[in-house]
Protein backbone atom coordinates (compact mmCIF):
# COMPACT_ATOMS: atom_id res chain seq x y z
CA UNK A 1 0.00 0.00 0.00
CA UNK A 2 1.56 3.32 -1.00
CA UNK A 3 1.96 6.03 1.59
CA UNK A 4 -0.42 8.96 1.28
CA UNK A 5 0.71 12.54 1.54
CA UNK A 6 -1.40 13.22 4.65
CA UNK A 7 -0.14 10.28 6.69
CA UNK A 8 2.35 11.28 9.40
CA UNK A 9 5.81 9.77 9.21
CA UNK A 10 6.97 7.89 12.28
CA UNK A 11 10.23 9.19 13.66
CA UNK A 12 11.37 6.01 15.37
CA UNK A 13 11.14 2.66 13.64
CA UNK A 14 12.05 -0.65 15.15
CA UNK A 15 14.72 -2.47 13.21
CA UNK A 16 13.71 -5.87 11.95
CA UNK A 17 15.17 -8.79 13.79
CA UNK A 18 17.55 -10.75 11.69
CA UNK A 19 18.94 -14.22 11.84
CA UNK A 20 22.05 -14.91 13.90
CA UNK A 21 24.02 -14.76 10.64
CA UNK A 22 23.19 -11.11 9.94
CA UNK A 23 25.61 -8.40 10.97
CA UNK A 24 22.91 -6.12 12.39
CA UNK A 25 22.27 -6.56 16.15
CA UNK A 26 18.72 -6.79 17.57
CA UNK A 27 17.11 -3.58 18.85
CA UNK A 28 17.98 -2.28 22.28
CA UNK A 29 15.48 -1.50 24.99
CA UNK A 30 15.80 2.22 24.26
CA UNK A 31 14.96 1.69 20.59
CA UNK A 32 12.04 -0.53 21.55
CA UNK A 33 10.80 2.15 23.97
CA UNK A 34 11.02 4.91 21.35
CA UNK A 35 9.33 2.80 18.68
CA UNK A 36 6.53 1.15 20.66
CA UNK A 37 5.73 3.19 23.76
CA UNK A 38 2.79 5.12 22.31
CA UNK A 39 1.31 1.99 20.74
CA UNK A 40 1.56 0.17 24.05
CA UNK A 41 -0.04 3.08 25.94
CA UNK A 42 -2.92 3.06 23.47
CA UNK A 43 -3.34 -0.68 23.95
CA UNK A 44 -3.29 -0.38 27.74
CA UNK A 45 -5.68 2.58 27.60
CA UNK A 46 -8.09 0.48 25.55
CA UNK A 47 -7.92 -2.27 28.17
CA UNK A 48 -7.98 -0.33 31.47
CA UNK A 49 -9.85 2.83 30.33
CA UNK A 50 -7.69 5.23 32.37
CA UNK A 51 -4.72 7.14 30.98
CA UNK A 52 -2.66 7.29 34.16
CA UNK A 53 -3.14 3.60 34.88
CA UNK A 54 -2.31 2.76 31.25
CA UNK A 55 0.96 4.69 31.46
CA UNK A 56 1.81 2.90 34.72
CA UNK A 57 1.07 -0.47 33.11
CA UNK A 58 3.39 0.28 30.18
CA UNK A 59 6.17 1.56 32.42
CA UNK A 60 5.90 -1.56 34.59
CA UNK A 61 6.04 -3.76 31.49
CA UNK A 62 9.18 -2.00 30.21
CA UNK A 63 10.75 -2.26 33.67
CA UNK A 64 9.95 -5.98 33.81
CA UNK A 65 11.53 -6.53 30.37
CA UNK A 66 14.61 -4.62 31.53
CA UNK A 67 14.85 -6.64 34.75
CA UNK A 68 14.44 -9.94 32.94
CA UNK A 69 16.47 -9.42 29.76
CA UNK A 70 18.57 -6.31 30.33
CA UNK A 71 18.88 -3.51 27.80
CA UNK A 72 20.28 -5.54 24.91
CA UNK A 73 17.27 -7.88 24.35
CA UNK A 74 19.56 -10.48 22.76
CA UNK A 75 17.59 -13.43 24.12
CA UNK A 76 14.25 -12.37 22.63
CA UNK A 77 13.16 -13.54 19.22
CA UNK A 78 10.52 -10.79 18.84
CA UNK A 79 10.82 -8.04 21.50
CA UNK A 80 7.72 -6.20 20.23
CA UNK A 81 5.51 -9.26 20.67
CA UNK A 82 7.04 -9.95 24.08
CA UNK A 83 6.30 -6.39 25.18
CA UNK A 84 2.75 -6.59 23.79
CA UNK A 85 2.11 -9.73 25.83
CA UNK A 86 3.63 -8.14 28.94
CA UNK A 87 1.36 -5.08 28.61
CA UNK A 88 -1.78 -7.17 28.08
CA UNK A 89 -0.97 -9.38 31.08
CA UNK A 90 -0.23 -6.36 33.30
CA UNK A 91 -3.48 -4.69 32.22
CA UNK A 92 -5.42 -7.86 33.00
CA UNK A 93 -3.83 -7.95 36.46
CA UNK A 94 -4.88 -4.34 37.06
CA UNK A 95 -8.44 -5.17 36.01
CA UNK A 96 -8.46 -8.23 38.26
CA UNK A 97 -7.27 -6.18 41.26
CA UNK A 98 -9.78 -3.45 40.45
CA UNK A 99 -12.64 -5.93 40.29
CA UNK A 100 -11.76 -7.67 43.55
CA UNK A 101 -11.26 -4.33 45.33
CA UNK A 102 -14.72 -3.15 44.27
CA UNK A 103 -16.65 -6.28 45.12
CA UNK A 104 -15.12 -8.90 47.42
CA UNK A 105 -17.81 -11.36 46.36
CA UNK A 106 -16.22 -11.53 42.87
CA UNK A 107 -13.60 -13.97 44.09
CA UNK A 108 -16.32 -16.32 45.34
CA UNK A 109 -17.99 -16.45 41.94
CA UNK A 110 -14.61 -17.12 40.34
CA UNK A 111 -14.09 -20.09 42.68
CA UNK A 112 -17.68 -21.28 42.07
CA UNK A 113 -18.53 -21.27 45.71
CA UNK A 114 -21.52 -19.81 47.37
CA UNK A 115 -20.80 -16.19 48.35
CA UNK A 116 -21.07 -15.22 52.01
CA UNK A 117 -24.15 -13.47 53.29
CA UNK A 118 -24.23 -9.80 52.20
CA UNK A 119 -22.93 -7.33 54.73
CA UNK A 120 -23.60 -3.65 55.04
CA UNK A 121 -20.12 -2.88 53.70
CA UNK A 122 -20.89 -4.58 50.38
CA UNK A 123 -24.07 -2.62 49.67
CA UNK A 124 -22.18 -0.33 47.28
CA UNK A 125 -21.68 -3.37 45.02
CA UNK A 126 -25.30 -4.49 45.21
CA UNK A 127 -27.67 -1.58 44.71
CA UNK A 128 -30.72 -3.87 44.61
CA UNK A 129 -30.00 -4.92 48.22
CA UNK A 130 -29.61 -1.32 49.31
CA UNK A 131 -32.91 -0.39 47.68
CA UNK A 132 -34.67 -3.37 49.25
CA UNK A 133 -33.41 -2.54 52.75
CA UNK A 134 -34.49 1.10 52.38
CA UNK A 135 -38.16 0.17 51.81
CA UNK A 136 -40.38 0.00 54.88
CA UNK A 137 -41.56 -3.45 55.88
CA UNK A 138 -45.30 -3.90 55.49
CA UNK A 139 -47.24 -6.00 57.90
CA UNK A 140 -50.36 -7.80 56.72
CA UNK A 141 -53.57 -6.26 58.05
Amino acid sequence: MPRTENAPERKHRLRALGTPYDDEPPPTLTELYQARRLDMVRLALFLVDDLHTAEDVVQDAFAAVCRTHGTSLDGLQDPGAYLYTAVVNAARSVLRRRRSACCPAARWTRLRRRPPAPRASMNHCRPHLRARSARPVRTPV
